[in-house]
């Protein structure tokens, strides 16, 4: 069992270094690299643990079956196509929570929550790439893969259909929009406010002293000459 598990742990490595090769992102990159550190571990208590029974077999002075490697990847690689299968399957439900949670958290529903995102698109990238693993894997050893179809595997996904929030998403936008616009025109009057109210008072204190001086210049009578007597005239 313990060789077994050597031959798998390394096989699966051998699909993540793959898998490295062609990575996009820095993001996908390190996680690649991640999973190849726990394999390595993995290999190490392995190959330690199979050492030790190798040890203690010699000191017995008995010896331990050795099974045909070839047997033990193919008898590992019989799995594929159910994993494949799963995998999948897995995959579409994950991608599918994705995207309803990020629905409801743009519509403010109380359940969604930007912790259950993260959790939901790590897991999505999760299973990308143990899908991509299975994938490397079946090439190598020569499995072909069961073809489905998006229909077969929304089936088998078992996907339900929640209550949508677009509706409610919407109404969310449009409400936003006409408080922008109101804060809009609030601003205008309010400087409209500051602007044209001190205007109309300068100009009715204007209107105001005019009204006010000009009888007083009307009544006043015309200045005369000083010395000229009117009767000699």
């Amino acid at each position: 069992m313990a060789l077994v598990a050597v031959r798998q742990t390394e096989a699966q490595r051998a699909g993540l270094q793959s898998q490295l090769k062609r990575a996009r992102t820095p993001e996908e990159e390190a996680g690649l690299r991640d999973k190849i550190g726990q394999a390595d571990l993995a290999l190490q208590r392995l190959r330690a643990r199979l050492s030790s029974l190798d040890q203690e077999a010699t000191r017995l002075n008995v010896a331990l079956p050795r099974p045909d490697e070839t047997a033990v990847l193919s008898a590992a690689d019989e799995s594929l196509p159910t994993t494949y299968l799963q995998t999948r399957v897995e995959l579409r439900r994950a991608q599918a929570d994705q995207k309803q949670l990020t629905t409801d958290l743009q519509a403010g529903a109380p359940e969604a929550t930007p912790d259950r995102l993260q959790a939901a698109i790590l897991r999505t990238n999760d299973l990308t790439v143990r899908l991509k693993t299975v994938q490397d894997r079946a090439g190598q050893a020569g499995i072909v893969l069961p073809a489905i179809s998006n229909d077969e595997e929304a089936a088998m996904a078992q996907i339900t259909t929640r209550p949508t929030t677009e509706g409610v998403l919407g109404l969310r936008r449009a409400w936003d929009a006409s408080l922008f616009v109101l804060q809009g025109l609030g601003s205008v009057l309010v400087f409209l406010w500051w602007v044209l109210v001190p205007l109309g008072i300068a100009v009715a204190l204007l209107v105001r002293r005019r009204v006010v001086s000009g009888p007083g210049r009307r009544n006043t009578p015309p200045a005369t000459a000083p010395g000229v007597d009117e009767g000699a005239l």
